[in-house]
């Protein structure tokens, strides 16, 4: 595990200053790079964590296996918008506490779709 971690970290150190040396000559040579708006998307295979889990009548973090899918319209090379969907697969329960009181009800939920 050591060796990994220290193969790594020498890896990590080689290619940052060589990056940064081709970024100097692009620099020194005059050439500006022309900004082109693009789109972009991605296929996501994750986890969600859903914090108001409930299993076997104990409240807790659930991490739920999901499918995702990005999409991003990056129209200035710092900025970018998007929409970002997940889909959570597995049937879950949820606490849902109700309005004015401490009353809570469980929900099962199947097929959940979030957006962000």
């Amino acid at each position: 595990m050591r060796t990994l971690l220290s193969s790594l970290m020498l890896i990590l150190l080689s290619i940052s200053p060589t990056l940064g040396q081709e970024i100097e000559r692009l620099r020194a040579s005059g050439d500006e790079e022309v900004f082109h708006p693009y789109h972009s998307i991605a296929l996501i295979l994750g986890h969600a964590n859903v914090r108001e889990g409930v299993t076997e009548g104990n409240k807790r973090w659930l991490g739920l296996p999901s499918w995702g899918l990005d999409y991003n319209y990056h129209f200035h090379p710092r900025w970018a918008i998007g929409l970002h969907t997940d889909l959570i697969l597995e049937e879950f329960v949820v606490e849902r506490h109700l309005q004015g009181g401490e009353e809570s009800e469980a929900i099962e939920r199947s097929l959940s779709l979030l957006h962000l």
